[in-house]
């Protein structure tokens, strides 16, 4: 079977990744100091390099969790948002929109639309802004459509109007720079087993010192044990057991992304991106959805005139043994936006360690399909 489905999930991982997540669990195992036989761990490490990949100017802003969806959850409820209004945009993921429409303050939500290609001009997001807007949220870039938005114009927008700033980085970190210091994000989530190729169960989030996220998930946390109730200015996010297996591979993950270099990285996905839209921009019937050009993610949306996205996706999956993904992919609102709600899109997604064989069994399926129509195939409409 040929994997096409890393928006989801990254395979394969770097060798060192898979071979860390066995060491880890063969040595002594790691307890965030609450033992007399540490050093500096996997923790520690990770923690730094994070820093490094996000453009963090100190490591103790960082904070890991399960996952994006755990770290939406953790910043989103720990926000007062007492009569606030909020910002989002249509592309955002449930596992920040669910987050914050189930928030106890029920804070007033505007969404800001994206054009076709899912670019947010941050002119609307501008006129979206009232006097009680408290918090922004954006989508750094799109599982739908690849689309990056320009977070440095945005972080400056949110700044000058004293609004705080909350990035989704999942399909982003690991793509291309990231730099939250100079782009004034004050909270961001990002995931590990996408593009930074870690394990799942792996991620975390960014959270300005100064940012007043309160605590909302307690428990052991190996400090302060005598305290049963913990100060509202208590800034521990690591409560319970962490997943030191998971975090050991994860640096890994990121060792290979430093050792590869992000430029580099960047520029190849780009690549590939262009090479992918020019084959298939001129299929009869396909359409496909994001930016071709000017930017480095993997995630390739498509519908084929005459086929339900559940017909393309088991025509792939039987005839071609390719893995994609279709439907809405966790993002409701942006389909409205783009034209193919309430079925979604086929979406094919490779990484930086998806060879162009692969790719080009793809674009010949794709080919096949488009080609042949509707009217020679038994999944037609």
């Amino acid at each position: 079977m040929i994997y096409l489905n890393n928006a989801a999930t990254t395979y394969p991982k770097p060798p060192q990744v898979c071979h860390a997540l066995k060491a880890s669990l063969e040595q002594l195992p790691e307890e965030s100091g609450r033992s007399n036989c540490q050093g500096e761990g996997s923790l520690d490490r990770c923690r730094s390099k994070t820093a490094r990949l996000l453009g963090a100017k100190d490591a103790q802003e960082i904070f890991f969790t399960s996952g994006a969806t755990e770290s939406a959850n953790l910043l989103l409820l720990g926000l007062s948002l007492e009569n606030a209004h909020v910002i989002a945009t249509t592309t955002e993921h449930n596992a920040l929109l669910r987050p914050l429409l189930r928030h106890p303050h029920h804070p007033q939500v505007t969404f800001v639309h994206c054009d076709q290609n899912g670019f947010v001009d941050p002119e609307d997001i501008i006129r979206a802004i009232r006097p009680n807007t408290q918090l922004l949220i954006v989508n750094h870039c799109s599982n739908v459509t690849g689309c990056f938005q320009p977070l440095e114009q945005i972080g400056e927008i949110t700044r000058e109007r004293n609004i705080l700033l909350l990035a989704d980085l999942s399909q982003s970190l690991g793509c291309l720079p990231v730099n939250v210091a100079g782009c004034q994000i004050d909270m961001a989530i990002f995931t590990g087993h996408k593009n930074l190729f870690g394990p799942p169960g792996t991620g975390g989030f960014f959270l300005r010192k100064e940012v007043p996220v309160r605590v909302v998930k307690v428990g052991g946390t190996g400090v302060d044990s005598h305290l049963l109730e913990l100060p509202e200015s208590y800034r521990c996010f690591e409560t319970g057991t962490l997943n030191f297996c998971g975090v050991a591979a994860l640096e890994k993950g990121m060792d290979f992304l430093l050792e590869q270099g992000m430029d580099r990285v960047s520029i190849a996905l780009s690549r590939t991106r262009e090479k992918l839209f020019r084959r298939l921009k001129n299929l009869p019937g396909l359409h496909l959805y994001g930016p071709a050009q000017g930017t480095p993610s993997g995630v390739v949306s498509f519908t084929v005139d005459g086929f339900s996205v559940a017909d393309l996706s088991y025509m792939f999956r039987q005839c071609y043994d390719i893995c994609l993904r279709s439907g809405l992919h966790c993002c409701p609102l942006i389909h409205e936006d783009l034209g193919t709600a309430p079925q979604g899109t086929m979406r094919m997604s490779f990484s930086f360690l998806t060879p162009w064989e692969d790719l080009e069994v793809f674009v010949q399926a794709l080919e096949e399909i488009c080609l042949e129509g509707k009217e020679s195939n038994p999944w037609k409409l």
